[in-house]
């Protein structure tokens, strides 16, 4: 029971420093372990995109453009381009980019909490007038 207390508590000062940003040095040399293999999934995703790429162009002179197939085909091109620059934009993007983009992250989340607040204390509010009035 003790261990499992223990786990909690350290889950939810994990989730809060990284809601935040706090990060200490074991989370640091965590993320870095993390940047090695998110490397390596989009370097896999972008091989998967290529595949989809390779595959749309490979049957297009056997498929009417016509139509449906026609609608199909641009949009699984579509698809797979999107796919296929997200990935290599995550390859190739810098560290600061990438801590600007969580600095964004992290405002926007801290704004939409801040929202919610304000929204329930607004309707809590409205429930004590409505019973305070009677």
């Amino acid at each position: 029971m003790r261990d499992r207390q223990s786990v909690c508590r350290r889950r939810s000062a994990a989730k809060k420093a990284m809601r935040y940003g706090i990060m200490d040095q074991e989370w640091e040399l965590r993320a870095m372990d993390n940047k090695k293999s998110g490397k390596l999934k989009h370097g896999i995703y972008i091989l998967i995109a290529a595949g989809m790429l390779f595959y749309a162009f490979s049957d297009v002179g056997l498929a009417e453009l016509e139509g449906a197939g026609g609608v199909f085909w641009f949009l699984w091109l579509a698809f797979s381009v999107v796919i296929l620059a997200a990935n290599a934009n995550m390859l190739l993007m810098t560290q600061e980019k990438r801590e600007g983009l969580a600095h964004v992250k992290r405002a926007k989340i801290r704004r939409r909490e801040q929202a919610i607040e304000r929204y329930v204390n607004r309707r809590a509010n409205e429930k004590v007038r409505r019973v305070r009035g009677r």
